[in-house]
């Protein structure tokens, strides 16, 4: 694995938050708060209940949503399993350490400098991942 696979599992976290809020805001545009209410009579009379729930404008548009989120949350847990698989067996445990916060967590490299050297500077820790893969 190289380093802009792994790179790449860090933009699919990235691609995944954006269709969660692209899923969220049709969620929202495409959906009505209703109320209704209606006579439940399972007890043996007949007493009101409310029902409440959302009103979907156009389900085939959520629908297909869903399926591609759904689909892009498997192909990032797959992704990210492979990722984690190989920064495990990775042997020097500064790059392993580096490589989990920058990449399994999403950190950006100045919090993993600060995390792992004590200082703000990224290009620390970026230097000695990049210098690992050459």
């Amino acid at each position: 694995m190289t380093l802009s696979d792994l790179k790449q599992v860090r933009k699919s976290r990235i691609e995944r938050e954006l269709v969660t809020k692209r899923l969220s805001a049709e969620l929202s545009k495409s959906s009505n708060y209703v109320t209704d209410y209606a006579t439940d009579y399972s007890t043996g009379r007949g007493r009101t209940i409310t029902l409440r729930g959302y009103a979907i404008a156009d389900p085939e548009k959520v629908n297909a949503l869903l399926a591609e989120h759904k689909e892009l949350k498997e192909k990032l847990d797959r992704t990210a399993f492979e990722a984690e698989r190989y920064i495990v067996s990775i042997p020097d445990s500064t790059i392993r350490t580096l490589l989990t916060l920058y990449i399994l967590e999403g950190k950006t490299w100045n919090d993993v400098a600060k995390l792992y050297y004590g200082n703000m500077n990224g290009d620390t820790a970026r230097k000695a991942v990049e210098r690992y893969f050459k």
